[in-house]
């Protein structure tokens, strides 16, 4: 009788799941793992149900009456009809949540297929983002080292013109500081090469009369009209340093006597 008990447990409990697949609101899932249940306890009891359908076909070797009597016969019988029936709904809710089941996990393959390649295009992205970015900073690095490059070159002509220019002007002043030492050291010579006294003063006329040139007797007589004043301030005032000394250099000198 235990066993007969076990197996009527088994029996409600899959028509318990069985009805909880059909009415409730399972996910495809958890009907698939249900199936699964039942499918496993099915086979628990196939051996014995496959027991107690042989018992009732069997006899008493000595009186030969069956061996279950009229009440234990009706519920063996009953036993093994609700088995079947669970087996057959069963084998219905098992096609339907195989198919669903099947279908679920072709949506979650896709699903998942379809995530790989998203990740894989958002990685490709960010991948294409890194790179043209790393570009554009190269090539900023690239302008701007040779904007540098353009600016040393340009400082270094700048630097190159402006010693140029020195050079010019330093080279044009040494030139006129040459001449002008050359012109003073011509008229020291000149006054050297004059003799003292009288003879000296004739010749420095003579060579007056000839510097005045094309300007004629004009240039001349103003170059002696100087000469005679200094010569006058210096009979005045013999005493006085300054005018002991003629600056040859000096303009208004140039200008009237040459």
């Amino acid at each position: 009788m235990a066993e007969f008990r076990r197996i009527t447990e088994q029996i409600e409990s899959i028509e318990l799941k069985l009805k909880a697949i059909v009415e409730g609101n399972s996910s495809i899932v958890e009907k698939w793992n249900e199936c699964t249940d039942i499918e496993t306890i099915l086979k628990e009891t196939e051996e014995s149900r496959a027991r107690f359908n042989r018992r009732l076909k069997e006899t008493d070797p000595i009186t030969g009456d069956p061996r279950y009597g009229p009440s234990m016969k009706a519920k063996v019988e009953n036993m093994l009809s609700r088995a079947r029936g669970v087996h057959e709904q069963f084998e219905v809710q098992k096609q339907t949540a195989e198919a669903a089941y099947e279908s679920y996990q072709q949506e979650q393959a896709a699903a998942k297929d379809a995530a790989e390649q998203a990740f894989q295009g958002q990685n490709e992205a960010h991948q294409k983002a890194d790179a043209d970015l790393e570009e554009k900073n190269r090539l900023e690095e690239a302008r701007a080292a040779e904007k540098r490059i353009k600016e040393a070159q340009k400082q270094k002509e700048m630097s190159r013109q402006a010693e140029q220019l020195r050079l010019q002007r330093r080279s044009a002043q040494e030139v006129a500081k040459q001449q002008a030492t050359a012109a003073k050291e011509a008229r020291l010579a000149a006054l050297r090469s004059v003799p003292r006294g009288g003879a000296g003063l004739g010749l420095a006329l003579d060579r007056l009369g000839a510097a005045a040139g094309a300007e004629g007797p004009a240039a001349h007589r103003l170059a002696l009209e100087t000469l005679a004043g200094l010569l006058a301030a210096v009979v005045a005032r013999p005493e006085d340093a300054q005018l002991r000394r003629v600056n040859l250099d000096n303009p208004r000198f140039r200008a009237a006597v040459g």
